[in-house]
């Protein structure tokens, strides 16, 4: 686990993470208030992993999750159904409550961008819900990016050399 640098847009601490195989959550202390930025292939990675390493995320208030690589698509549903079902929220047959507890969790795929464009739209566009006061206040806010072994050393590149991540992606 390695923080890196700050995102030159907003100022928020980026932290790199190698993604296990096994989808583990790789935080012993408290992480709280994050946007994740997940690089995976998951060809080889079941729902249910997943799904538990969604619900960790959500734990810590991961507010904004953006995924690319091949099945990200996959990533972004398992994530938005771990948030509905996520047992914080109280459900009263045709209503819910939404727990304040759990910041509203805006999330992305990137399938058909490069690296460089979805990581780039993750630094400089995924941002949470500003709204939520608790975030807005929220002085440990930061970007955690999770990388499998074979992405890992582009994404730290991009992250050290953040004008090259400007002219690479195509926004």
């Amino acid at each position: 686990m390695t923080s890196l640098v700050r995102e030159r847009v907003h100022g928020r601490e980026i932290t790199l993470v190698p993604l296990s195989p096994e989808w583990r959550w790789p935080f012993e202390e408290e992480v709280e208030w994050l946007t994740l930025f997940i690089a995976a292939d998951t060809n080889e990675s079941d729902d249910a992993r997943i799904a538990a390493f969604a619900g960790e995320a959500l734990r810590h208030r991961c507010a904004y999750m953006s995924a690319w690589g091949r099945g990200c698509e996959r990533v972004e549903n398992v994530f938005d159904t771990a948030y509905i079902a996520d047992p914080r929220h109280q459900d009263h047959g045709d209503e819910r409550d939404w727990s304040d507890e759990i910041p509203f969790l805006m999330t992305t795929s990137h399938p058909r961008d490069s690296l460089a464009s979805a990581l780039w739209f993750a630094l400089t566009q995924a941002l949470p819900d500003m709204e939520h006061i608790s975030y807005a206040e929220a002085a440990t806010s930061k970007i955690v990016v999770l990388a499998q072994p074979h992405y890992l050393d582009s994404v730290r590149d991009y992250l050290l050399d953040q004008e090259r991540l400007d002219r690479d992606s195509d926004e």
